[in-house]
């Protein structure tokens, strides 16, 4: 080969090196480009709706969300799955865990009771990780009779008066008590003492309290039993968050009736499957009104109330990924949100020297409960911290990211608002107090948000707001 040759073959390497090179440059950079845009917004707006609620959405559509500009967006927020057991085969129909009622015909006392006493500990594996409860909160699923209430016996060594009530949760009524002294220790069976009650029935899908009167002298953190809890065969749903080694000092003698499984299991089979044709015709819809609107966003989560939390954090992940905006405001699928206004205030919001910023109508000093919708069993104050009401509160992006950022290891409480006042406790955001926010169903001329509203009452208020800038009345 001559050197010329060698010279063309030489720069024909080169300039194809350069072009491949020029070439890979621009289609990463052109594919990075249109991969990584995110959209630019100053407020984006997170509506949390359940799957079936075609007729709310709907009216949100025709009414507000129509008088967003082009840097605003809304977002209806529903998990991509549903529960496939059917409310009444549930533990209640707030979750998606299943009723597992599997009592058969008691073989042996210890059965029917609620607590066992089995043994002192060893001081060596005393106190690793050990409450010691004296109140549970539980569901019963079947009826069931209540025949004595007792104690861990060896608590009365230490305190020999004690008082045991049962009271239904809903009221905090007592409907049975029975109470121990040095001159009536009750009699002892699997080391719990027990008095005996009269005529206590504990009824199908009723929430209690089963407690001790907490006026000990004695140190409860140095009681050192260990104890066994049992469900009855299912009978029960704790409620109250227990650990393995928790120390039960309360408990119950029961007499529990056998369930029919055969039957039993047959009526579920077929209330799942009715139920699941029902969701899945829903299902069939709900894809039909997304690839139609483009607004709703399936986050990988279980619709179902006590989801909620998770699915307002996996809407401000997919946010983060997907958009750069300055302001989230949170709502549900029955409010009536003024724009307008609320446009107004972020020009103020976006002048006041914070970090972390939280626009709402907070609750204070919110009272925990231990029933029904609201039930909380994980926080263990007796109070929440301030939380925004759910009709409608916004953050800034600072605190949408420290959301982004903490959210693996941020516990699901029961509630998403109540979730948000918990876990920003942590930052000590500026709340910005603006009882313009309603908490419940009223309406003012200056209103931000209206809750608890029909499709009819949201396509009223639009209608007054349209007429004469109140959405109350003209």
């Amino acid at each position: 080969m001559t050197t010329l040759q060698s010279l063309l073959f030489f720069l024909c390497g080169v300039c194809t090196s350069f072009v491949v090179h020029f070439l890979l440059t621009n289609l990463t950079s052109s594919f990075q480009n249109q991969s990584w845009t995110k959209e630019n917004l100053t407020l984006a707006i997170g509506i949390l709706s359940a799957p079936e609620n075609f007729q709310h959405r709907d009216a949100i559509r025709t009414t507000w969300k129509s008088n967003m500009n082009n840097k605003e967006k809304a977002w209806f927020i529903i998990g991509e799955r549903d529960c496939q057991i059917h409310p009444d085969n549930r533990i209640d129909k707030y979750g998606c865990q299943k009723n597992n009622v599997r009592v058969q015909h008691p073989k042996s006392i210890k059965e029917n009771i609620l607590t066992i006493n089995a043994l002192t500990l060893k001081s060596k594996i005393k106190k690793l990780g050990r409450n010691v409860i004296y109140k549970l909160n539980f569901k019963v699923k079947s009826d069931v009779y209540v025949k004595r209430l007792g104690v861990v016996a060896a608590l009365l060594s230490e305190e020999p008066d004690v008082t045991v009530h049962i009271l239904e949760a809903w009221t905090e009524n007592v409907i049975a008590s029975v109470k121990f002294s040095e001159m009536d220790t009750g009699i002892i069976i699997e080391d719990c003492a027990f008095q005996p009650v009269s005529d206590v029935i504990l009824m199908k899908n009723y929430e209690y309290i089963l407690e001790i009167e907490n006026n000990f002298k004695y140190t409860l953190s140095n009681f050192e039993v260990e104890t066994t809890l049992h469900d009855c065969g299912g009978i029960l749903h704790y409620q109250t968050e227990l650990k393995n080694r928790d120390i039960i000092l309360p408990t119950m003698w029961l007499k529990v009736y056998s369930v029919d499984h055969d039957r039993q299991l047959k009526n579920e089979k077929e209330l799942n499957f009715k139920w699941q044709q029902q969701i899945g015709h829903i299902r069939q819809q709900l894809k039909f009104e997304a690839d139609t609107y483009q607004d709703i966003l399936f986050v990988d989560t279980v619709d179902v109330y006590r989801k909620l939390p998770v699915k307002l954090l996996l809407f401000h992940k997919w946010l983060f990924e997907n958009t750069q905006t300055k302001f989230i405001l949170k709502t549900d699928d029955d409010c009536f949100i003024n724009l307008a206004l609320i446009r107004s205030g972020l020009s103020e919001l976006e002048e006041m020297d914070s970090t972390f910023l939280w626009w709402g109508n907070f609750r204070k000093q919110w009272l925990l409960q231990g029933h029904g919708k609201w039930a909380e069993f994980s926080y263990t104050a007796d109070v929440y911290p301030s939380f925004a009401c759910g009709s409608g509160n916004i953050i800034n992006v600072q605190i949408h990211e420290w959301l982004v950022k903490n959210a693996d290891d941020l516990h699901m409480y029961q509630g998403e608002d109540v979730s948000m006042g918990i876990w920003l406790s942590a930052v000590s955001p500026v709340r910005v107090e603006d009882q313009r926010w309603q908490c419940s169903n009223s309406c003012t001329r200056e209103s931000l948000s209206i809750p608890e509203l029909h499709p009819t009452d949201m396509i009223k208020h639009w209608q007054n707001f349209q007429l004469c800038d109140n959405p109350c009345s003209c």
